[in-house]
């Protein structure tokens, strides 16, 4: 297999978070999937709402791992 695009992977620096990952892909990449695994279906996520004097809402999502081709 030889790539035909080209990407970047990247953190964030000096950042709270050094645990998430940034992927540059170039103009015109497509994306093709191969496999999606649910890994968690109770998976939390949370969200800062001003609307709500500075509360802090929580949402039930799904959390799945996709493995996909770059072309």
């Amino acid at each position: 297999m030889s790539p035909q695009t080209k990407a970047f992977c990247f953190r964030i620096n000096g950042t709270s978070k050094g645990h998430e990952k940034e992927v540059l892909l170039a103009a015109g990449a497509k994306l093709i999937l191969r496999k999606k695994t649910l890994i968690k279906s109770d998976g939390a996520a949370y969200k800062s709402c001003n609307v709500y004097a500075g509360k802090v809402l929580k949402k039930t999502i799904p959390f799945y791992l996709l493995e996909m081709d770059i072309s």
